[in-house]
């Protein structure tokens, strides 16, 4: 996500810096020279961006609210000022390729106020105005633009940011869809089991009332909750929106601020229920205990799996690549992937966690492949998800929500398969009837059927209906 800082009064009277992961700064007076040559760097690498056009830090007025100066462009000047930034941009990032126009309008503006994105308290529904604004904006630089609405926590407010486009822009020139070619969504669930999320701890799920009426100890998978958020657009009439994850993160070490809040509410309750309180948290300590390293990995690698269903999930960008701290209580900078501490030097700058390792054997083995369909096993704790590749044998995908994992057998129809673990360790297994009996865990495993095998049996007799 680029951050840039813009002063001037148009795009063509405009000052840009840049600063990179390491507070390097580039600047120039000529505002598209800098920007242009690292994006075509990358571009030249295989690499598209998606331009998150936020500048959080800015104040946009005068007048304050929250004890803090107008720092979301809502009001008139503020607006223009922001459209000024978006068409700046617009007008100078390269399109030889025709892969850097995606524009990101803004960073969880549904955020509590006091937070970076939500100083000023504002309600939910005024991204409508920003959204409209910086669109038309964009357009008038880029008329293919691909815009990308909302980067939201919650579903609820894309609703309220649909009805309120709808009635800035009724009896305009400028379809609804235009503003909602593509959405974004950040699902973060920070102890949860991705296959296995508490609605009651879940930044993303809202009690919703449709065809899948959300209940306190209902069990959710985040391909549920993209279910859920594509019923929103689907009903709105905005059935092409392609949907993001533009966000996504486990943090390891990191434990559960809910340990803490729940603790100090129980510490103001009146005997005997205090204790009481304290002795459930004790008994269910396990909700709030942090993840680990390996389950860091596992759930990125199960997310996308589980999100890619159904060609649901268009884009799938996980937060952050560089961890940048040991310090445990520091949630977000100990989401990386790869290792670069800024606060000690007793570690080896930009050396691979075992989640990087994950994901780049995922990369590695789901690489062009598209999902063909699923099944839960009788436990209701362990899933296998099949993908598919033409002129390639199928691969399945299994794992269990139990850390201390449970027993298995799949019908996969096929007298061998090559299993990879989570990190590519191969081995053949073979069979003389097509059944596998495995041990799966919380590490995902993958079986390959070898030539152009099709992994059928219990896929075929057991998927769920689609």
């Amino acid at each position: 996500k680029n951050v840039m800082k813009i002063e001037g009064k148009d795009e063509n009277a405009a000052a840009v810096e840049i600063a990179d992961s390491n507070n390097k700064t580039y600047s120039s007076n000529n505002p598209d020279h800098e920007w242009r040559v690292l994006e075509a760097m990358a571009a030249n690498k295989g690499y598209t961006f998606l331009n998150n056009l936020s500048a959080g830090g800015m104040v946009y007025s005068d007048s304050e609210a929250n004890g803090y100066k107008k720092q979301i462009p809502y009001e008139d000047k503020g607006k223009n000022l922001f459209a000024d930034y978006c068409r700046f941009f617009a007008k100078n990032v390269p399109k030889e390729s025709g892969e850097s126009r995606y524009y990101e309008i803004w960073n969880e503006f549904d955020s509590g106020a006091g937070t970076t994105f939500n100083m000023n308290g504002e309600s939910k529904e005024k991204y409508g105005d920003l959204l409209v604004k910086a669109a038309d904006a964009i357009y008038e630089k880029d008329s293919d633009a691909e815009i990308v609405a909302m980067s939201a926590r919650f579903i609820n407010t894309n609703q309220l940011a649909i009805d309120r486009v709808k009635s800035l822009i009724a009896g305009g020139n400028r379809p609804l869809k235009d503003y909602f070619k593509n959405a974004s969504i950040h699902p973060y669930h920070w102890n949860d089991n991705p296959m296995d999320i508490k609605p009651t701890e879940g930044r993303l799920i809202q009690k919703l009332e449709d065809k899948r009426k959300i209940k306190e100890d209902d069990v959710l998978t985040i391909y549920d909750h993209m279910e859920v958020l594509k019923k929103v657009y689907n009903d709105n009439g905005l059935g092409g929106t392609k949907l993001w994850i533009s966000e996504i993160a486990w943090s390891p070490h990191f434990i559960s601020k809910f340990y803490l809040d729940d603790i100090k509410a129980a510490q103001q309750l009146q005997e005997p229920q205090r204790e009481q309180r304290l002795q459930e948290i004790k008994d269910n300590i396990n909700d709030y205990k942090p993840i680990t390293e390996k389950q860091q990995g596992s759930y990125l690698v199960q997310s996308y799996v589980m999100a890619k269903k159904n060609n649901i999930t268009e884009k799938f960008l996980s937060y952050l690549f560089a961890r940048q701290t040991t310090v445990r209580v520091d949630r977000d900078k100990n989401c990386g992937i790869i290792k670069y501490y800024k606060d000690t030097g007793n570690n080896v700058p930009y050396a691979a966690t075992s989640a990087y390792l994950a994901i780049a054997n995922m990369n590695m083995l789901m690489a062009g492949r598209t999902y063909a369909n699923d099944f839960m096993f009788a436990s209701g704790t362990a899933a296998a998800y099949k993908y598919t590749k033409a002129g390639s044998p199928d691969l399945a995908v299994l794992w269990s929500t139990k850390e201390s994992g449970e027993n298995v057998s799949i019908n996969l129809g096929v007298g061998s398969v090559t299993m990879y673990d989570e990190y590519g360790n191969a081995k053949t297994l073979t069979s003389d009837n097509g059944i596998y009996s495995l041990k799966l865990t919380q590490s995902t495993v993958y079986l390959k059927g070898n030539s152009e095998d099709s992994l059928e049996g219990s896929f075929g007799a057991f998927a769920r209906a689609n």
